[in-house]
């Protein structure tokens, strides 16, 4: 092994404390885990956890050291050095996988109509017939995307037509997004193995199909994040580095930012980077990031204000830090007399402790008594609150972390995949009856025809059994795509790889945003992005930029050769 490490020009120093440093974060992370109820029942004692830490870390000390060498063996494959999107054979290649895509997923649409539609969904349908005031606490991009539908289905007298129609252009926005991956990845790799298991992983998956035909904001959000990274890998392949890339990441880069409120984090820090590190024609980097945030804030700001939209409330960007304060509450833990004042004019503390959930901030945020208006008026004082009360009550602030983060890093979390489907949303139709038009039988006895063959009871247990077999449990593990990013980070590191590190940025900063901001503690919604991307980080740890090897590759314009 350590001959084929010099062979790479890598120091078996460096791949030894990548290895030690992934094992010691992987293995505390998990052993943390395990003190949680919501994993372990029985209390647990430091000497359970540092019995669990060591042994978890015997285990991966070797398999990491084993992998970095593994894949640090000079494979001699590298990207092609041509924008595959430019190229006819690429795009009638993708045309042709698209629609084979459609033909698949439009049978589960037809058995799930209406498709899939979320209370944050709903949110937005009512904010469209002007039940709810417009609020951008559910992305109102989202919302001006769905109006269209709703008003159409209002207009003939079911809204459900276009809510149907609405599911349908999101299922075949996805099913865009997912062939254009598998064929990105086989236009530049030339690997039928690759090719053949994004078929299987992006195509033929059942969790992917399930959400094809769901409504959510996430699905848009999480493609349009694809589509940025793929932007930003083209951008760095290309030797001319072309004006009509630019522009794709800048509007690829706009619609991230107005699909979730953490899109922000994660276009800004990407492109900073991309236009302090790539050579030459940085400013042009730097003009795109510029002229994305540009159009951002005019759109948020003038635009909205034109529409009387409010904006959302500062408390979805401090989720963590409330579950930590209340979780405090709750152990009775030490707070000042005047920290205790700050706190009761911004909730009922008596109702905080009685609504508190460890692993969902919501029935915090969403009590009687919480003063959204005082939060926005006092952030600075908030922090200042929240960090005097740690420096008391550092136990009860982890445990509140490791509780409403957990799902996102222990492996061993299981839930829901995507929420149902079928008409769960119906009853919500009752309080804006006056705004919606909905036949009433359809109203009473509502099913999909998936509902008509089998109960949606039934299917979820039958997911839960194809979850259950030890193949396919790491596929539909929420964790595993985090832990895999945070390797392949390491290992690029390590290895000096620059330019594919920026590729699998956005979605590290993405992982990071869900550590410190998410709402909930389990949610495959939030990083579907991330999942999305499995395939072409996996090629990342053989295929290389062609700036990171030795040899230079002449391009061509015909279909390439699948080994």
């Amino acid at each position: 092994m350590r001959s084929l490490i010099k062979k790479t020009g890598m120091k078996t120093r460096d791949i030894v404390m990548a290895s030690l440093l992934f094992s010691f974060i992987f293995s505390g992370f998990t052993a943390f885990g395990f003190t949680s109820p919501a994993v372990y029942n029985e209390s647990s004692n430091r000497v359970e956890f540092l019995f669990c830490f060591t042994l978890l870390l015997l285990v991966c000390i070797p398999v990491s050291y084993y992998l970095m060498s593994f894949f640090s063996r000079p494979f001699g494959k590298k990207l092609s050095l041509r924008d595959p999107g430019s190229t006819p054979c690429f795009i009638k290649e993708w045309g042709l996988l698209f629609i084979f895509t459609v033909l698949l997923w439009i049978v589960f649409w037809i058995l799930f109509f209406p498709g899939y539609f979320s209370p944050d969904s709903m949110d937005s349908v009512f904010q469209a017939v002007g039940a709810k005031e417009l609020r951008n606490h559910h992305p109102l991009a989202f919302t001006a995307l769905v109006t269209p539908f709703v008003w159409l289905g209002n207009a003939i007298g079911n809204i459900e037509i276009g809510l149907g129609l609405f599911s349908l252009l999101t299922m075949v926005f996805f099913a865009a997004v997912c062939s254009y991956i598998t064929v990105w990845i086989k236009s530049h790799t030339n690997s039928r193995k690759l090719f053949l298991f994004c078929i299987v992983f992006l195509v033929l998956n059942p969790l992917l199909i399930e959400y094809s035909h769901a409504a959510l904001k996430d699905v848009w959000f999480a493609g349009f994040v694809v589509l940025f990274a793929l932007n930003v890998a083209n951008y760095l392949i290309s030797p001319d580095k072309k004006t009509s890339i630019l522009i794709k990441i800048g509007i690829t880069g706009l619609f991230v930012c107005l699909f979730r409120g953490n899109g922000l984090f994660l276009i800004v820090p990407t492109l900073l980077v991309v236009s302090l590190c790539v050579k030459p024609k940085q400013s042009r980097v730097f003009a795109t990031l510029i002229g994305c945030m540009v159009c951002y804030f005019l759109v948020t700001g003038p635009v909205y204000s034109v529409f009387n939209a409010k904006s959302a409330g500062f408390e979805e960007m401090v989720g963590i830090p409330l579950q930590q304060i209340s979780r405090t509450l709750v152990d009775c833990g030490n707070v000042s007399k005047e920290n205790e004042q700050f706190l009761e004019d911004l909730f009922d503390i008596s109702e905080v402790k009685e609504v508190y959930d460890p692993y969902l901030v919501d029935p915090v945020k969403w009590s009687s008594g919480f003063d959204s208006d005082f939060l926005s008026e006092n952030k600075f004082q908030f922090f200042i609150t929240w960090w005097q009360i740690f420096l008391d009550n550092p136990r009860s602030y982890l445990e509140a972390w490791r509780d409403a983060t957990l799902g996102y890093w222990f492996v061993g979390v299981k839930d829901s995949i995507c929420t149902g489907a079928g008409y769960e949303w119906l009853p919500s139709f009752d309080q804006y009856s006056e705004h919606i038009e909905f036949p009433q039988d359809r109203h009473q006895n509502g099913s999909t025809i998936f509902e008509a063959v089998i109960s949606i009871e039934e299917y979820n247990l039958t997911i839960e059994h194809l979850r259950s077999i030890p193949i396919l449990s790491t596929f539909f593990n929420l964790a595993v795509p985090s832990w895999l990013f945070v390797f392949l980070a390491m290992f690029l590191f390590v290895q000096g790889r620059w330019k594919s590190f920026l590729i699998v940025l956005p979605f590290i900063l993405l992982f990071f945003t869900m550590l410190i901001a998410t709402p909930t503690y389990y949610a495959w919604r939030y990083i579907l992005s991330s999942y999305l991307f499995v395939p072409i980080a996996l090629s990342l740890f053989i295929y290389r930029l062609p700036d990171e090897v030795n040899e230079t590759t002449k391009t061509s314009c015909s279909t390439p050769k699948i080994n």
